[in-house]
């Protein structure tokens, strides 16, 4: 079994709404990562390395997923709308691909000093 656990204080995952942009090319529309979007994944990505750096879970291994979201201020968060950034930040670093995960469980909690999050996964036999 693989279970990590990973703490992130003063950042917060890239809203969905903010994460792609869009520029008209010769051969259409193309879609691209905003340099916010980035940002959070290369931070991420190095936070990952330097303190998990376990190799990816394996394609055929189920991942079950934990999400708070700290919350400092008063404004609306749609917890829906902080989870694509992360989960895709850990695509071939924490795990082969995000659609292993079976279970997600997201809760904010308000009034937090700093903003941030906490994310756990576990290897899992659903």
């Amino acid at each position: 079994m693989t279970k990590w656990s990973i703490k992130i204080t003063g950042s917060f995952p890239v809203s969905v709404n903010h994460m792609y942009g869009y520029r008209k090319s010769k051969t259409g529309i193309g879609k691209y990562l905003t340099p916010k979007a980035r940002d959070f994944k290369t931070m991420l990505q190095e936070k990952y390395k330097s303190e998990i750096n376990l190799p990816p879970i394996k394609a055929h291994e189920k991942i079950s997923a934990r999400l708070e979201l700290l919350i400092n201020d008063k404004r609306k968060h749609d917890i829906d709308n902080s989870t694509k950034s992360l989960l895709d930040a850990f695509n071939s670093l924490a795990w082969e691909d995000d659609n292993q995960i079976v279970s997600l469980h997201i809760t904010k909690t308000l009034g937090c000093k700093e903003k941030g999050f906490i994310f756990s996964c576990e290897t899992t036999e659903e």
